[in-house]
């Protein structure tokens, strides 16, 4: 069966307009409605309290109306809330400048408070949806490529650089020879020296620095997918499909629907 169909938010229009939604839906024909992308703060309005009144008639409105829904993790809008009691999770861009709340992507992906809150969201959804009639897929997280040169995520690139490498000095000297580093004397002598690459004087940032930097940001993009994932049920639950949208922008990730039984 041909899907169509795209993104729905009710949340954003009051109670009235929902019918004339779905009679729309209807008349245009569509079968397929993605739903609660941006929805985090409707979801959990204050931190461990959920309510999912809204999301259960919203589901049971486009079911009655024979519109499959496509639900996503609301995982790329974290809340107000959220943001205000863990500001080190907001996002710091290459010149050291970090963001304040007011927009989407307000997270960086290698916070533990954010992996955390990305998780405990994703699978009360999961608990609460699995078996739900007119689920046909997961939509999981939108457009991973959210950049972050906070300390966290530099914590996270040495972490991985010692995984890569070895974290034992042979291994900080095969980096070095990798990137070529004496040239302009930047040869490394300790794991904590290696930073992500932000504002540099003279020039330009090293290809290498670069390459290897947006390879692991795709790696790291793509944990809290991989946790997302594990978060469903797994006794009982019918086959669904988990839907993992490609980015617009660099680094771009090559992910596809993928079925998950």
């Amino acid at each position: 069966m041909l899907l169509f169909g795209g993104d729905y938010n009710p949340e954003q229009w009051d109670e009235p307009t929902w019918a004339e939604d779905v009679a729309l839906m209807h008349e245009a024909r569509v079968n397929t409605a993605t739903v609660g992308v941006f929805s985090w703060s409707w979801i959990e309005p204050s931190e461990g309290r959920y309510r999912f009144d809204w999301l259960d008639a919203t589901l049971e409105r486009l079911h009655r109306a024979g519109v499959s829904v496509i639900l996503a993790t609301p995982t790329a809008s974290p809340p107000p809330w959220f943001s205000l009691a863990h500001p080190d999770a907001l996002p710091v861009r290459a010149d050291g400048t970090r963001l304040v709340h007011g927009s989407r992507d307000t997270y960086c992906a290698a916070a533990p408070s954010y992996r955390q809150a990305a998780v405990r969201v994703a699978t009360k959804l999961a608990e609460r949806y699995a078996g739900h009639p007119a689920l046909a897929m997961w939509h999981v997280h939108n457009e991973y490529g959210t950049r972050c040169w906070c300390d966290h995520a530099a914590a996270a690139f040495r972490s991985w650089l010692q995984q890569r490498y070895g974290a034992a000095q042979p291994g900080l000297d095969e980096l070095n020879q990798a990137w070529g580093t004496a040239f302009w004397g930047q040869r490394y002598g300790d794991w904590e020296d290696c930073l992500l690459y932000t504002s540099i004087p003279a020039c330009s940032t090293g290809p290498i620095l670069l390459c290897t930097a947006s390879a692991r940001a795709r790696e790291l993009f793509s944990s809290p997918l991989r946790a997302a994932l594990r978060s469903r049920p797994r006794s009982g639950a019918p086959e669904r499909w988990f839907q993992r949208p490609v980015p617009r922008r660099a680094p771009r990730l090559r992910l596809r629907a993928t079925s998950v039984p």
